[in-house]
């Protein structure tokens, strides 16, 4: 599946994973008033504080000729589309951002980068409209062709339940999922789009 042995921390192999796996998908690009709006909820129900300087990455970005076939664009960092990225990104590991305190999410127990490539992956691979759920999310950690290992242990489905179930309504806020007429809540194609931009920024693929 992939050398392990090659790759000093995890974060390396997450973005050599996700470079590998994310360039096949190619989500269309939402309109700007998309995005504006997506940010103007965030700003309300974060009190103003949506991060507008870039973030430090893990790893040096691949010297690439085509950033539209082998990696997402890493959004310019005054534009709404890196504010929203931006956002996207720090919901991965929830608990060191006291930013995201209005959704419960800082000091819980986050997924692991490697638990996020199963996520990913699942969430892009279905598409727009696919549930999204802490159920769902757990499913496409233990069903990831990416990953190898025994299924999530009890006591980690409790806690990846717990960090999922507040997880949702952030997302919701910024317009990765919504409610449909039954209530369940879908990937959008904003969130399509957004989360393999998040993941650059967060792992530098």
């Amino acid at each position: 599946m992939y050398d392990e042995w090659r790759w000093e921390t995890e974060e390396e192999l997450i973005g050599h994973l996700l470079h590998v796996a994310l360039r096949s998908f190619r989500a269309a690009r939402p309109p700007p008033s998309v995005l504006a709006a997506a940010v103007a909820r965030l700003s309300v129900a974060l009190d103003g504080e949506v991060r507008t300087a870039p973030a430090p990455l893990p790893v040096p970005l691949p010297d690439i000729t085509r950033p539209d076939i082998t990696r997402p664009e890493r959004p310019n960092s005054d534009t709404d589309a890196f504010r929203l990225s931006s956002f996207v990104a720090d919901t991965f590991d929830g608990c060191y951002h006291d930013h995201l305190a209005p959704f419960g999410l800082s000091g819980r127990q986050a997924p692991t980068p490697s638990e996020w490539v199963g996520v990913i992956l699942g969430l892009e691979r279905s598409g727009p409209g696919a549930v999204t759920s802490p159920q769902s999310f757990i499913a496409d950690i233990d069903f990831c062709p990416l990953l190898t290992g025994p299924p999530t242990g009890e006591n980690r489905v409790r806690e990846l339940t717990a960090f999922f179930g507040l997880l949702l309504p952030a997302w919701e806020c910024a317009g990765v999922v919504e409610r449909d007429d039954q209530g369940v809540a879908r990937l959008t194609g904003l969130g399509t789009w957004v989360l393999a931009r998040a993941a650059n920024l967060a792992w530098g693929y």
